[in-house]
């Protein structure tokens, strides 16, 4: 990180607390520098879901999607694993895959269940 100042303008001060407040202020802008490049490197991350980590809840090796589903594992003590966009890929794809089956399988029992009820009159 450069120095606004070269070490040889550095300010000379007879009293030591002119001293630790100049160097509080030179802290402080560099401090607030380098939050400024890590709010730009989390909203770049941001835009590309490739570089992101994802939540996947081990108990139904599920993806957590939202601040709510994760907020509630927290408090329910619910174990969580931190996955990568691949992995978080490949989890949404079988979620997918178990919704259809079991809308497959509902709409196959009552297709059954009125098949059945059909029969009987």
């Amino acid at each position: 990180m450069d120095s606004p100042l070269n070490a040889t303008e550095l300010p000379v001060f007879d009293n030591p607390k002119d001293g630790l407040s100049f160097l509080d202020a030179q802290e402080q802008v560099a401090i607030k520098e380098l939050h400024d490049e890590a709010l730009q490197q989390m909203a770049d991350a941001q835009e590309d879901p490739t570089t992101q980590n994802y939540f996947m809840r081990t108990d139904k090796r599920t993806v957590v999607k939202d601040d709510k589903e994760y907020g509630y594992c927290l408090k329910n003590h619910i174990p969580m694993k931190v996955i990568p966009y691949g992995h978080a890929l490949q989890l949404l794809k079988e979620q997918e895959a178990r919704a259809k089956n079991r809308l497959k399988a509902k709409k196959k029992k009552k297709v059954a269940r009125a098949s059945r009820k059909k029969n009987r009159k």
